[in-house]
């Protein structure tokens, strides 16, 4: 049997590992994720930079509970194979990200490596830079395609990326006939509030011991008031040598706004200032925009989402548990526990943490419960110019949807040219590409003839560009 999980962040790699517990061997797992490397929100940036240090970009520490035996168990296998160990509490601050009674890990090679460890413990084959546009149901199997490439078969598929929201790499970015299976009560659970943040990395040039030295005293990280909220000292965490180049992480508070590019030089200034370091002191930098970093709060009352039962295709990831090590697990173990039982014929028990779809019966993404309103991020309604939509395939309507939102990227973005942004345009902006490749994909399947070829004629123009 060939099982594909999408995603290789800490839910995926998760995922893949219990599948394997679960199948043996003989299973064929496969790991698609659109970045160049695993990790997700456990992303370590490295090679690249000066020196080759590198820097925890996402979660500086993987939080376990540990009166969860599951976690506890797995994190303790990852640190045997020699991929992480134990902080003490008395080397970190308290912040509310981290739950009270959870001890925390780091990653001895970055945190992506406590990703990596539990993925290569799966033996699944995994492609990078693989991102998954279309997913449709097929028969007895799922036909899944990538943005370059074929159309490949799978018996089963687990959907282990963020939910809905506003981020560029989440649910509502893969399209397909797949997209009708969950209730609007389950696609509701799929879209739960996050914090939105910037993380950036400063590489310093060597011979900066003694300010850093004073400031973070004897801990690894320092919390400050305002903006930014949480210093963290990476080299300190690897254990480099003090009197070297070094790696500081900052971390803003919730509520990031604002063009990350203009963002950037700011928070590299206030930094410096807290450090009491001159701005040259930085030799690089880097920024990531966390649109949907930390989960605020679920509604889901199951840790996995069953879409289909024949042939499975299942929900997990953190939107439905929690934000730490132990919610990505426990949402994997429950969708690897349903997956295995529906492909020996059975079905899961509804006491192993799952939700099942009654198929059918879904308006599709952004419907809020017994379709009382739509999510935000939806709320486009497509252009026909004239086309009448009762007329029009599913693939047809999704293409007008997405030629829509382009087209206002691009009066945006012509608009804007000279302009300070306001964080809603500026993440508008930032999602030009995607969109772009989301309309390519539709585009190849219309016909040459068709008129909305003709109707759409700015944005396809643009798309050739």
């Amino acid at each position: 049997m060939r099982i594909l999980v999408v995603g290789a962040g800490c839910t995926g790699a998760a995922t893949a590992l219990r599948l394997r517990e679960n199948l043996g061997d003989g299973a064929k797992i496969h790991i698609w994720d659109k970045a160049r490397g695993a990790g997700g929100r456990y992303t370590t940036s490295r090679a690249t930079y000066p020196d080759g240090l590198k820097a925890d970009m996402g979660a500086q520490y993987a939080s376990v509970d540990l009166k969860d035996k599951a976690s506890v168990d797995l994190m303790n296998t990852i640190v045997e194979a020699g991929a992480c160990a134990p902080v003490p509490e008395s080397l970190l601050v308290e912040i509310a990200e981290r739950p009270r009674d959870t001890t925390q890990y780091r990653g001895t090679n970055g945190q992506n490596g406590i990703v990596k460890c539990m993925i290569e413990r799966s033996k699944a084959e995994v492609h990078f830079e693989k991102r998954v546009m279309k997913l449709d149901q097929r028969g007895k199997g799922w036909s899944v395609t990538p943005r370059d490439g074929a159309a490949q078969e799978f018996d089963c598929v687990m959907l282990c990326v963020p939910g809905c929201g506003p981020g560029g790499d989440n649910l509502n970015k893969i399209h397909g006939n797949w997209e009708k299976l969950l209730s609007n009560a389950q696609w509701a659970h799929t879209e739960v509030p996050h914090d939105c943040r910037y993380s950036v990395a400063l590489w310093l040039h060597a011979g900066h011991r003694k300010p850093l030295e004073i400031f973070f005293g004897e801990s690894l990280e320092r919390r400050c008031s305002g903006d930014p909220e949480l210093l963290a000292w990476q080299s300190r965490k690897d254990g480099e040598c003090p009197d070297g180049p070094q790696v500081v992480v900052v971390h803003t508070p919730p509520g990031a706004r604002g063009n990350k590019n203009q963002a950037e030089p700011r928070l590299i200034s206030a930094a410096c200032r807290l450090l009491k370091l001159p701005d040259i002191a930085v030799s690089s930098s880097k920024i990531i925009t966390w649109f949907q970093s930390q989960v605020l709060s679920k509604t889901s009352p199951s840790q996995c989402l069953v879409a289909s039962e024949s042939p499975p295709l299942i929900l997990a990831g953190d939107y439905l548990t929690a934000s730490t090590f132990t919610g990505c697990v426990t949402s994997a173990t429950a969708a690897a526990e349903a997956a295995s039982k529906l492909l020996a014929g059975g079905r899961p028990s509804k006491g192993g943490g799952y939700e099942s779809s009654k198929g059918g019966k879904g308006k599709g993404k952004g419907k809020a419960q017994d379709g009382a309103g739509k999510a935000s991020w939806v709320q486009v309604s497509a252009d026909t110019s004239g086309v009448g939509t009762s007329a029009l395939t599913e693939q047809e309507k999704a293409f007008l949807k997405t030629a829509k939102k382009v087209r206002e990227v691009l009066k945006l973005e012509a608009a804007s040219k000279g302009k300070d942004l306001d964080q809603m345009q500026a993440k508008k902006l930032e999602g030009k590409q995607a969109l772009l490749l989301e309309l390519s994909s539709f585009e190849k399947d219309l016909p040459l003839e068709s008129d909305l070829r003709s109707k759409n004629k700015d944005v396809l123009d643009a798309l050739a560009a």
